[in-house]
């Protein structure tokens, strides 16, 4: 729930979202720039969080079971996965009305490909890689 979906949210600060992972499935790296989150585990055996701060940062990790939480920092490069053979559930809170959503592999691929190309060390004999890398992008950060 944001502003958009949940009007009475408006002045409040806050949104709030619902999970549900398939076993083995996963919330692909994404941000969201105007929010901290916090994951709440309310169903299922156990998720891994990860997220990046900034270059060079430290890579975090946390594995939350039910009735654990963890924060995710504003802006961070994140994702949830469910490892296990279960069904996951987890309720996100975000300090921000309207969090934003940027899903990484989605929309890197929407630049120029010579920028993502320089970017990944890739030349012109590796066109062929880069086509079938960006037609294999999940359209939408939960994958299952």
């Amino acid at each position: 729930m944001n502003i958009s979906s949940f009007p009475v949210l408006a002045g409040r600060n806050m949104a709030i979202s619902l999970a549900s992972l398939a076993p083995c499935g996963i919330i692909l790296p994404h941000i969201h720039p105007r929010a901290d989150k916090t994951i709440y585990m309310v169903e299922g055996s156990i998720t891994t969080v990860g997220f990046i701060v900034e270059n060079r940062g430290q890579f975090t990790v946390n594995n939350i079971t039910v009735g654990e939480a963890t924060i995710i920092p504003r802006a961070a490069i994140h994702f949830s996965q469910n490892p296990t053979c279960l069904p996951s559930v987890q309720l996100n809170f975000y300090n921000n009305e309207d969090p934003g959503l940027l899903t990484l592999g989605l929309n890197l691929f929407r630049l120029p490909s010579s920028v993502i190309q320089t970017a990944f060390g890739l030349d012109d004999d590796d066109d062929d890689d880069y086509v079938e890398v960006k037609s294999n992008i999940p359209g939408w950060p939960l994958y299952q």
